[in-house]
């Protein structure tokens, strides 16, 4: 399970504070598909980030499966993050002079990288359907296709988390569409943990999980 437990997130601006997330509790199944719905500006990419521990809490708790984030130190929050957890981020963070395999081996340079590394990079594009696509690079690729690199990247180390904010926000729908599919395939294939950021009520089906942020508070409600 998931545990965010009164939660809030205070930027400060200079003199000013500003509140990104106000008493935020919420909780969200493990092995399972969920969305952070809301508006922009609504605090649902503050969440997400501090899920992942890219960034700490002003106050409040968070648990992943047991394991306290806001306990860590941030050595301890590096390796949560390099072996559990995997990002997929709006703007793909795909290196121009790189073919779609060395991107997603790209995390793996500075250990240098084992030949099933390698091996599992190319499945995973073949898996979404860029087998013809292996050796070209971003600017060759269309938005789709660049995101389903980002999303073989971020799958490589088969992490116990994945977290995708707003990973559709640049495609059409039926590429959207085609993207969230891959991601279920995953978390039932897997039993990948998807906690999934957007804006976009379409995506939601009646078996996902869902915690809605508006103004910086949460909208959750405890299942009955």
């Amino acid at each position: 399970m998931i545990e965010v437990e009164h939660v809030s997130k205070v930027h400060s601006r200079g003199k000013v504070d500003v509140r990104a997330l106000q008493d935020v509790s919420c909780t969200l199944p493990m092995e399972a598909f969920s969305f952070i719905l809301g508006p922009s500006g609504s605090g649902k990419s503050t969440l997400l980030y501090l899920l992942g521990g890219l960034d700490e809490p002003t106050s409040g708790q968070i648990r992943i499966a047991g394991q306290s984030l806001t306990a860590m130190n941030r050595r301890q929050r590096d390796r949560f993050r390099r072996d559990d957890v995997g990002f997929i981020f709006q703007n793909f963070n795909l290196l121009a002079n790189l073919t779609a395999v060395e991107n997603v081996l790209v995390p793996y340079y500075p250990a240098g990288i084992k030949r099933e590394q390698s091996q599992t990079a190319v499945e995973l594009l073949v898996r979404l359907g860029l087998q013809d696509r292996l050796d070209h690079r971003p600017t060759q690729l269309s938005g789709g296709e660049q995101q389903r690199v980002a999303i073989a990247r971020a799958l490589l180390k088969r992490p116990k988390l994945v977290l995708a904010d707003e990973p559709t926000g640049e495609l059409d729908t039926a590429n959207s569409h085609a993207i969230l599919q891959e991601l279920r395939a995953m978390c039932r294939d897997y039993g990948t943990t998807v906690v999934v950021v957007t804006h976009e009520q379409e995506f939601v089906q009646e078996t996902d999980h869902v915690v809605r942020i508006r103004d910086g508070l949460c909208l959750w409600h405890p299942p009955s």
